[in-house]
């Protein structure tokens, strides 16, 4: 039997959706101090090592220290290849040196090796150099992983601590169970019913994820963008969100969630949805 031709409206409900890939962004930071015994000054070496499955870029740590008595830090560079590495005035007496990758840091990849990179910390006066309250300096003359030498991708804290800050840190940090992160390309994430964030997940498109219901964003995952939601938006503990977040109802958070930008609840949000005309041929 054939059909007449005619033009059908049919009302198509929009889901963005990225291709998801099992691939892991994961970096780890060794140091020791080769002056360990030394009083007046402090010889950090660090290697970073990519340990996940994606190449990663725009990568630069801090090495955290503390002054005494008004002192004048001065920072030597021996050996600082691939990057550079600069002195930092925080506030008070604590300081950090800030370095600074040039290159890309590829899968497996350890930048500069596994000897190190190697700087020098001392006094312009070159007094007593006290270690035992550098935040970065674990105190060790052989090679251990440091996790208060905090990482940065595209200046965002991926791994590790800062001072003040011990024991948060955003998806990348292996003082958390991650035995995976699905990683998606390229994300645009939309659903009608509810849009459920899986623990550990990392969304590094720069865009949004939404709902026209609700948004739940659970443990660990991390999300460069903002999260829009037609109804509720839950942050689970230890949830960091790179971006605003919309709420046409609450927004809640947990503790240890964490959110960069703003939230913004009980806020106009449309929801969405595709008009699309098909054509049913004889």
């Amino acid at each position: 039997m054939k059909l007449s031709s005619k033009l059908i409206p049919v009302v198509l409900f929009l889901l963005l959706l990225s291709v998801a890939v099992q691939s892991t962004v994961s970096v780890k930071i060794y140091s020791r101090d080769e002056q360990l015994n030394s009083s007046n000054i402090t010889v950090p070496r660090i290697y970073i090592q990519n340990t996940g499955t994606e190449t990663v870029s725009n990568v630069s740590y801090n090495y955290y220290f503390t002054t005494e008595n008004s002192e004048i830090p001065v920072l030597d560079n021996y050996y600082v290849p691939n990057g550079n590495a600069i002195l930092v005035t925080d506030s008070g007496s604590l300081y950090h040196v800030r370095y600074t990758l040039t290159d890309a840091l590829q899968p497996g990849q350890t930048i500069p090796n596994n000897s190190g990179n190697s700087i020098g910390l001392h006094y312009n006066s070159w007094n007593p150099w006290t270690k035992a309250n550098d935040f970065s300096n674990n105190n060790s003359g052989t090679f251990a992983e440091n996790q208060n030498i905090p990482v940065y991708l595209n200046n965002v804290k991926f791994y590790g601590n800062e001072p003040g800050n011990s024991g948060s840190s955003s998806g990348g940090d292996p003082s958390s169970p991650s035995p995976g992160v699905i990683k998606l390309q390229n994300f645009a994430l939309y659903s009608l019913q509810g849009t459920y964030i899986r623990d550990q997940s990392v969304f590094d498109g720069g865009g949004a994820i939404g709902s026209n219901t609700t948004v739940e964003v659970n443990s660990q995952a991390a999300i460069w963008g903002n999260v829009i939601s037609g109804g509720s938006v839950t942050l689970h503990s230890s949830s960091t969100i790179y971006g605003d977040v919309y709420a046409n109802g609450i927004a809640t958070r947990d503790a240890g969630a964490t959110v960069n930008g703003n939230i913004y609840q009980n806020s106009s949000v449309g929801s969405l949805l595709f008009r699309h005309i098909i054509s049913l041929q004889e």
